[in-house]
């Protein structure tokens, strides 16, 4: 469903890159521009939660970690 709880995309870079067991170098080409507002997008999850009950249960590191133990146990399922 998603979260509200913001992160750019180098924090999740960064948070994706120390959950593999190697390390995983980040490189971030862009810089935003002194003084500029950055452009974000946050979703609203108050539908979610209102009309259907949903809520977040698992933080996104540990979605990370289950996603990345799925594909190191999958991958020949997946293929190349």
């Amino acid at each position: 469903v998603g979260s509200e709880i913001p992160i750019t995309i180098a924090e999740l870079a960064r948070l994706v890159a120390h959950c593999f067991p190697k390390e995983i170098p980040i490189e971030i080409q862009g810089r935003p521009t002194s003084g500029q507002s950055l452009d974000r997008y946050i979703p609203s999850t108050f539908r979610a939660r209102s009309e259907l009950a949903l809520e977040q249960y698992t933080c996104l590191q540990e979605s990370i970690w289950h996603t990345i133990k799925f594909y190191y146990e999958n991958f020949h399922l997946i293929g190349t």
